[in-house]
């Protein structure tokens, strides 16, 4: 067995049209071996000194894959077990192509979670290599290449700065980040009303009251779980807790490569047997009578975030302490964390629904009004023994006087949270869920967004980029060329479109991009 430790390829830069030769006979991307400069960690192709520093101190791919091609020329079969998406099998094919000429049998085999079982299934199931997968790969990587670096040489030109960058994904983001924080600069007036009955009031509008006027109604509610979690749900939730959605990825990385949760790069919810299975076990240890299966099926390739096994987060924490399981990844409190979210989640959705009382509180403040929806009793708790609900008092009908009252100034709109953007990226089809983190983290690298109080705003120079980059170039970085690339690549995968037809429409628009 031996790591690959990720992709061992990627276009060179230099030779072709951005790394890729065009020819009337087809596009063929030129490739080399990854290398990383030793002293300032960049990473490049072909270049035997580092193109930022200069050192020639540098680690190579080619060492890793000549090692991979002698153990394959003594070796009767090799089975190549990279991640189980269109990335992975894009890495697949790579190592196969580098061991082609020193053993001829070749297989993948695919497995989404790091146990014994899952392995063996693995083994049982080999296949030949996807090429929809891996053509689908290519494009995505040349779409990236060619929009990127066309976009981002504009801006080293306008700017005279050769560290920002633009792109197909990225840009589109920029934008809805620098529309919100626009908008959040915008402020209204509001007035937060302190009642004697202690509740605490926010109307609309300046309002100078001395009594407002409370009516209530009370509904009884039927509330289902929430599906398990996809990644874009994943990252929104530890976003919530104040963990960066690039921290979220790394952790869920490390969750999976210790065998504790399912392949965490995904976008269906569905359930598998084998989660039926250990959801079951945990939910009829403490309450066999809330446990009700359910597959949240969703069309794709993979299955949803979910534990590998029946532990809640205080068992695996004890196991791990008392050297029952040892991990390959040392623990910290932001793992344990990431993997409760994942497990409560998961058992929660594998439960019976609940049934709640919620109180329907209407204020009138002369003028003004607010309703408020607060739960006040659950009848039955179903998942919300997993999940609690936060269950607030009852308020009685009347007239009640106001003890404090205070005028604020509130923005329009509220500031993306990292959670947030990623939740707009899912429901507006841009971006995938091995990219989400990525993305917003070249934001954040190029010093075009900032963070302050786990909210996102836009700096000036994100917005004087966004500014240049529409006015110029607005087709080209807009959510429509974004999701209709995207719609394509999907297409590449099922087999569907041919992927150099795609590729050749996009030499076209790309040049035509270039005399711009």
């Amino acid at each position: 067995i031996v790591a690959t430790m990720g992709h061992c390829f990627d276009l060179v830069i230099e030779k072709g049209y951005y790394g890729v030769e065009v020819t009337k006979r087809g596009i063929y991307p030129i490739y080399d071996f990854i290398k990383r400069c030793n002293s300032c960690g960049e990473q490049f192709t072909e270049f035997d000194t580092c193109p930022r520093c200069g050192s020639k101190d540098i680690s190579s791919k080619e060492d890793i894959i000549k090692a991979i091609q002698e153990m394959a020329s003594e070796c009767d079969e090799v089975l190549l077990a990279s991640d189980p998406d269109s990335e992975g099998e894009k890495i697949a094919w790579d190592i196969a192509c580098a061991l082609s000429f020193f053993n001829r049998n070749i297989k993948r085999m695919e497995f989404h979670e790091v146990t014994r079982k899952a392995i063996l299934r693995a083994l049982e199931e080999k296949r030949s290599i996807n090429e929809s997968l891996v053509n689908a790969q290519i494009v995505r990587r040349i779409e990236d290449r060619w929009i990127g670096f066309i976009l981002s040489q504009k801006l080293w030109k306008e700017f005279n700065a050769r560290w920002l960058s633009a792109g197909r994904v990225q840009s589109p983001v920029l934008g809805w980040i620098v529309e919100r924080s626009l908008l959040s600069r915008k402020r209204e007036k509001h007035t937060i009303l302190l009642l004697e009955n202690g509740l605490r009031v926010e109307v609309k509008g300046e309002v100078d009251v001395e009594k407002v006027r409370i009516k209530t109604r009370e509904v009884e509610e039927v509330v289902n779980p929430l599906p398990p979690l996809t990644t874009d749900a994943l990252l929104r939730e530890a976003s919530r807790i104040g963990i960066s959605v690039n921290d979220a990825m790394k952790i869920a990385q490390d969750l999976f490569e210790c065998g504790f949760i399912t392949y965490h790069r995904t976008d269906s919810t569905t359930v598998s047997s084998t989660g039926i299975s250990i959801a079951r076990e945990v939910i009829e240890r403490r309450w066999k009578e809330l446990f009700k299966p359910r597959s949240w099926y969703k069309e794709g390739a993979h299955e949803c975030i979910r534990p590998t096994k029946p532990l809640s987060t205080e068992e695996l924490r004890d196991y791990i302490l008392s050297g029952v399981i040892t991990p390959q990844k040392a623990m910290t409190r932001k793992h344990y964390s990431v993997y409760d979210i994942i497990f409560r989640r998961f058992i929660a959705s594998q439960m019976k629904e609940a049934r709640i009382v919620k109180q329907l509180v209407e204020v009138s403040a002369g003028d003004a009004t607010a309703c408020i929806e607060r739960i006040v009793d659950v009848k039955e708790k179903g998942f919300m023994e997993v999940l609690p609900a936060k269950i607030e008092e009852r308020v009685k009908d009347g007239v009640y006087s106001v003890v404090e009252k205070r005028v604020v100034r509130v923005p329009v709109a509220r500031l993306f949270t990292q959670g947030e953007i990623i939740a707009e990226m899912k429901e507006k089809g841009i971006g995938r869920p091995s990219t989400y983190a990525k993305i917003v983290e070249t934001l954040f690298s190029r010093k075009y967004i900032m963070e302050r109080k786990n909210r996102v705003f836009s700096t000036s120079l994100g917005k004087k980029v966004l500014e240049f980059l529409k006015e110029r170039y607005g087709m080209y970085v807009s959510e429509e060329l974004t999701r209709k690339l995207e719609e394509e690549m999907d297409r590449i995968e099922e087999g569907k479109v041919d992927y150099m037809s795609v590729l050749r429409d996009l030499y076209e628009e790309c040049r035509k991009l270039e005399r711009m």
